[in-house]
């Protein structure tokens, strides 16, 4: 029998059996199921994993078959970056940026390549590989704030946190007026535990980005996290008002309210808490001032 009859023939003897299965039963025939949907699904995932390997391979050939034809195509050379680094070759699609900024003067094609060789030191986790490919792009393109961002960021996710902080710090400088400079570097500062660098960050991309809601709900997110639960619905709102999904942020704010009230309950805890404490010491207290009246009492009534 195979798996979609087993999940069948289940199907059939949880209706019929309904009104007289024990819980042991219950508990045998949900395992049942569990496995025969989980031994479907897995080969099924391993199969569009393969498809997606074979198409990847197929469209490897093909590439290398037309270059073999077309030597000097470098649109083509630049594709089979791509392909290269989803079959895993990293150095493959390397040295195919390679070549093409040897051979082409094409301004976005070249900065592109920069980009890719960058991209594929970060799969190879090589931070200094990907700073190099960012420092060649930025003598031959001059740097801006997203680029440096951008840099940033994948310092920081290779833990290099002392490179991305220099890298956010450039962002901000050479974009005084880039809100999203701010914001990116607000998002970095509050991972840290910067709160109140985030919280300069965040004020000055609301400002500079004017009719744009993606700060707001940033700053709203950081204002959730510190406890200023009023703050956070309130850029909430006001991100609505410039065009934010008003459905999502309902939810968000539904869930900011209820932190806030079992952050209330929690107080209110631990206030009981504290005055239970008070008066267990104050007991004592008086228990052992009585205590000591008393002995004086009877040391009194001794003499």
């Amino acid at each position: 029998m195979n798996k979609f009859s087993i999940l069948f023939s289940v199907f059939i003897s949880f209706l019929l059996g309904a009104c007289t299965t024990s819980e042991d039963d219950w508990v045998n025939i949900m395992n049942s199921v569990s496995d025969t949907v989980y031994g479907i699904a897995d080969p099924l995932i391993n199969y569009n994993e393969r498809l997606v390997e074979k198409q990847n391979l197929e469209q490897l050939d093909y590439l290398n078959a037309s270059l073999e034809a077309n030597p000097g195509d470098l649109e083509l050379l630049f594709q089979r970056s791509f392909v290269r680094n989803s079959v895993g070759d990293y150095y493959g699609a390397i040295e195919d940026c390679r070549e093409v900024l040897k051979r082409s003067p094409e301004f976005s094609l070249r900065r592109n390549c920069y980009s890719r060789i960058a991209y594929n030191y970060m799969a190879l986790k090589d931070v200094h590989g990907m700073v190099r490919a960012y420092n060649e792009m930025f003598k031959e393109f001059p740097p801006t704030p997203a680029s440096y961002t951008g840099r940033a960021r994948r310092r920081w996710e290779l833990g290099d946190v002392e490179g991305a902080k220099i890298d956010y710090e450039r962002a901000v400088l050479y974009g005084s007026n880039d809100w999203a400079a701010y914001n990116s570097r607000a998002k970095f500062r509050q991972a840290l535990g910067n709160f109140d660098g985030a919280k300069e960050d965040y004020d000055k991309a609301v400002i500079l980005a004017k009719d744009n809601f993606v700060p707001l709900v940033n700053r709203a997110d950081f204002m959730r996290e510190v406890g200023e639960y009023d703050f956070a619905i309130a850029d909430l709102n006001k991100a609505v008002e410039l065009g934010y999904d008003h459905k999502v942020a309902k939810d968000l704010i539904d869930e900011i309210l209820e932190d806030k009230e079992n952050v209330k309950v929690l107080e209110e805890k631990e206030v009981k808490k504290a005055k239970m404490i008070d008066n267990v010491e104050d007991y004592l207290i008086e228990k052992n001032n009585n205590k000591k009246k008393n002995e004086d009492i009877e040391f009194d009534n001794l003499n």
